[in-house]
């Protein structure tokens, strides 16, 4: 699909584009946001937090809601920042790279990357939130799994997960728990997401699937994984 093809798509599908679409306003996104705040129930409210990614500071917002004050939150976009900074009261919000972070070896308590690792050269990444994770922090880390996205073509908004996929550097979930152990992380708890409906959970097809961990991995659009030193 060239550009063109991929913008009326967007514009037919009545999204603005891929990023700011797909997890806006949908159960995928709540439960991805119940799923990452989970992490921090029980965490000291001092504890050291980076947001990877966080563009206008979604996560860092709703974290400041729950009480956390000592965050830190990079991206790439000045314009986003400069959002972010008008939302939170009290994140740190600086313009770095993930893949050389301007931080400290062990230095932070817990790291998310949301909504940003299909940006990423993985493997660069997850050695940087290694270095600077403390020796009992974790890492929330979302895949988008490559794998499914390739055969999955012809249905409108799939095709656009599809072409997305081609663009960015996402990985099968196979490849990315690879590059997660061979940095030596240890993976605390996962959660591989298939069917967002009720009504979608209760069909036998998608019973079968969430009984079976291996067939989860092969076709789970979108995994999410707490990692551990």
């Amino acid at each position: 699909m060239d550009d063109l093809k991929y913008k009326k798509l967007i514009r037919k599908l009545k999204l603005k584009n891929y990023e700011e679409s797909y997890f806006l306003e949908s159960t995928s996104e709540r439960k991805r946001n119940k799923f990452v705040l989970d992490m921090f129930k029980g965490v000291d409210k001092n504890a050291k937090i980076l947001n990877v990614g966080d563009g206008t500071g979604t996560i860092s917002l709703e974290l400041e809601k729950i009480g956390f004050r000592n965050i830190v939150a990079i991206d790439i976009n000045k314009e986003f920042l400069a959002i972010a900074k008008k939302r939170c009261k009290y994140t740190k919000f600086i313009y770095a790279n993930a893949h050389n972070l301007p931080f400290d070896d062990n230095k932070f308590d817990i790291i998310t990357y949301v909504d940003v690792i299909e940006f990423l050269d993985f493997e660069m990444a997850i050695k940087e939130a290694y270095r600077v994770t403390n020796s009992s922090g974790i890492v929330y880390f979302e895949n988008f799994n490559k794998l499914i996205l390739t055969y999955l073509k012809k249905i409108p908004l799939l095709e656009l997960f599809v072409e997305s996929s081609k663009r960015y550097k996402t990985q099968t979930n196979f490849n990315a728990i690879k590059l997660m152990k061979q940095s030596n992380f240890k993976i605390k708890k996962f959660e591989y997401l298939i069917a967002d409906s009720k009504k979608s959970m209760k069909r036998t097809f998608f019973k079968l699937i969430m009984r079976n961990i291996f067939l989860r991995k092969i076709l789970s659009p979108v995994s999410y994984f707490y990692l551990e030193k």
